[in-house]
């Protein structure tokens, strides 16, 4: 049985007759196509064993992944840029 690919908040695709490395890969291909792409904050619930690659592709991308609950061989995970530090500016002369 094929499993579901999250793409979007309500929208998920099968991929039947294909193998779980095949769902695996596009997981994380859209992962990393939102990242490219620059959001701020990226929520999704990805299978537990793409936990460790999507880790590993966030720090590539400059993100940080925090993960939520897990259950049925799920996790819930947040992806959010590492926070910048603030520019530093002189505010009075006195």
């Amino acid at each position: 049985m094929a499993r579901h690919v999250q793409l979007d908040q309500d929208c998920t695709l099968r991929f039947p007759g294909r193998d779980e490395e095949f769902a695996a890969g596009v997981e994380i291909g859209v992962l990393a196509t939102l990242m490219d792409l620059g959001r701020y904050r990226i929520e999704r619930c990805i299978c537990s064993t793409n936990i460790d690659q999507a880790r590993e592709l966030a720090v590539a991308f400059g993100y940080r992944l925090m993960e939520g609950g897990s259950e049925g061989g799920w996790t819930h995970i947040t992806l959010a840029p590492h926070p910048v530090r603030p520019r530093l500016r002189l505010v009075s002369g006195r």
